[in-house]
């Protein structure tokens, strides 16, 4: 059964500021709304990041995949979500546009903007809409007073929508990172170093399935089923393989195998 929505309290909002929830510069951050403070749709998730090993509460599955490709791209070194804008500022400017403050229960509600991310040092904010929410004309006023908001911080801000998010990119970067390390599969470096080597001899052929060479290596070389994939991974992580990430992923495209796997005749 879903969660109630938490009604929005004067003892809600101490808590919430006690605890530095949706504030960016706490030491722990938590995020300002988290998956349960509303009833369930099935469209919200937690994802544990790569870059502090927290679990990020993302509310819709466009925040997810935009999440996704932030997780994985190294030149970002830090993402919140759910990020609480400071409620004395947004009442001001909505009084200075002549826009009407979000209210709830009665009181000013705190707006908050989707993700901020901080990529090549510099930091950035994000509302991600669907093209269909932007035709609301209350949407597009909420979304100027954040826009303000930010351009005041002197911190880039803009809307994406899922014409700008690409869910197959975001699901190939799930995958590709998702499992061990090569390392731990093969500790050995002498052994991990040749069946590289062997791997992208054989990589290069198309005559067989991509499957029956994760087989036949897995099976002459004795792994543990799942090591070459992991392997495959690699390679592409490290930039030894190059593939299309934005577009599906398929493995079973055919390939030729070479005469002999790991010194060993096929």
């Amino acid at each position: 059964m879903g969660r109630r929505r938490q009604k929005n309290t004067l003892d809600r909002v101490f808590r919430d500021v006690f605890e530095q929830r949706g504030y960016i510069y706490a030491a722990s951050y938590q995020p300002g709304i988290r998956v349960y403070d509303f009833p369930s749709k099935g469209k919200v998730v937690r994802i544990k990041g790569r870059l502090s090993g927290d679990v990020h509460h993302l509310l819709s599955q466009h925040e997810k995949y935009f999440f996704l490709c932030l997780n994985y791209d190294m030149s970002v070194t830090k993402i919140w979500e759910q990020v609480f804008l400071e409620l004395e500022d947004t009442l001001l400017i909505a009084a200075e546009l002549k826009i009407k403050h979000p209210y709830a229960d009665r009181l000013p509600a705190r707006m908050t903007t989707d993700i901020c991310y901080i990529k090549d040092g510099i930091m950035h904010a994000v509302a991600i809409k669907t093209t269909k929410d932007l035709e609301s004309e209350r949407t597009r006023e909420k979304l100027t007073i954040e826009g303000v908001y930010w351009a005041r911080k002197g911190i880039d801000w803009r809307i994406m929508t899922e014409k700008e998010i690409s869910r197959s990119h975001a699901k190939n970067l799930q995958w590709l990172f998702n499992g061990a390390e090569i390392e731990e599969l093969i500790p050995d470096e002498t052994f991990r170093l040749n069946l590289i080597k062997s791997f992208l001899e054989l990589y290069q052929d198309y005559s067989i399935p991509f499957s029956e060479i994760i087989s036949h290596i897995e099976s002459r070389c004795r792994l543990v089923p799942g090591t070459v994939l992991q392997l495959y991974k690699h390679l592409i992580r490290t930039e030894q393989i190059s593939i299309n990430l934005m577009e599906p992923i398929n493995l079973d495209e055919p390939r030729e195998l070479a005469a002999t796997v790991c010194g060993l005749k096929i």
